[in-house]
């Protein structure tokens, strides 16, 4: 039997220098580090994308069994197709936005609901941390559920309009929101995630949030 390869730890950055600043930044980094079978790698150069940390939230009613997704023009699919006449730029997502110097996740999450939802959320849960694209990005996402209240099924726009936000809402029972998934019509990294979660731990959910109303 091969002897197991080492856990690599160290990484040395070179140099580093900002290329452009805008709302995004981009660094670019030299850099080395150690690899698994316990030699350097020769230096490498990387383009970083720098970001702040940000939050996603999916809208719970456990009651009702339903939740909200949104829809907005996104920049990010116009880079894969040559003719623009063919990217499809809606995307359906979570609300979600960056975290604000100041803020933790949580409150960062329940200001994105009022601002992208008109929604206020009674508790939130954290269901996972991760790094959408971390071969490019910087980006840490803090992905939450929160329970809100959801009466009525349909579609309302809501954004601010000092970020020309143009945000449509979806209440839809979380079945169909799974349908939406499972037939490939959303593709956003949250609601991807956050729907994946839900069909395996909605009802253990619904379970823990009636136990703490009782």
């Amino acid at each position: 039997m091969s002897d197991k390869p080492l856990r690599p730890s160290r990484f040395e950055i070179i140099a580093r220098q900002r290329a452009y600043q805008g709302f995004f930044a981009l660094d670019v980094v030299d850099l080395r580090h150690e690899q698994f079978d316990g030699s350097w790698s020769q230096p490498i150069r990387r383009e970083l994308f720098c970001i702040s940390n940000a939050v996603g939230i999916l809208p719970y009613d456990s009651r009702r069994n339903r939740v909200v997704l949104i829809e907005q023009f996104r920049t990010g699919p116009l880079g894969a197709v040559r003719d623009a006449t063919t990217a499809q730029p809606w995307m359906i997502e979570t609300p979600a936005g960056l975290i604000e110097t100041g803020e933790d996740p949580e409150m960062a999450g329940r200001r994105e609901l009022v601002e992208e939802c008109g929604l206020t959320a009674d508790r939130m849960e954290l269901i996972h941390q991760f790094y959408p694209s971390p071969g490019a990005s910087a980006e840490r996402v803090n992905l939450f559920v929160a329970e809100v209240d959801l009466p009525v099924i349909g579609q309302s726009v809501h954004g601010l309009a000092s970020e020309h936000e143009d945000i449509l809402n979806h209440v839809l029972e979380l079945e169909e929101a799974l349908s939406w998934l499972d037939d490939g019509r959303i593709q956003g990294v949250t609601a991807v995630m956050a729907l994946l979660w839900m069909k395996s731990s909605s009802a253990a959910l619904q379970e823990r949030w009636r136990a703490g109303r009782d």
